[in-house]
């Protein structure tokens, strides 16, 4: 129970952190979230499977469906990321990484 509740505490921080950061630099941050949990289940963290809609994500993150929409298609256009229906690859971990303020260590 105290392992859920610290778990609980340390996304009630993420959350109300997002709310402090523009637009892009929310959508970075839940990338590079996501990225982490898959590499902490032993997956690529470069190749994700977004499961929520955009409407979901939007509603999560405070954001309209639209404005989503535009960050994604920004961030492909920069090189960032790329995009295939809701599967996301992450191409520039260090630009994502400045972005979300997180910090990359590069894998040997």
């Amino acid at each position: 129970m105290e392992i859920f509740m610290e778990k609980l505490k340390l996304q009630n921080r993420a959350i109300s952190a997002l709310g402090k950061k523009d637009a892009r630099r929310r959508v970075a941050s839940f990338l590079w979230d996501i990225s982490e949990n898959y590499q902490a289940l032993g997956y690529s963290g470069e190749n994700i499977q977004l499961n929520m809609s955009l409407q979901d994500i939007g509603n999560y993150l405070g954001l309209a469906a639209e404005t989503l929409s535009r960050i994604f298609t920004k961030m492909k256009r920069d090189g960032l990321l790329k995009l295939n229906k809701r599967n996301v690859t992450i191409v520039n971990f260090d630009q994502l990484s400045e972005l979300a303020d997180k910090r990359y260590v590069k894998k040997v």
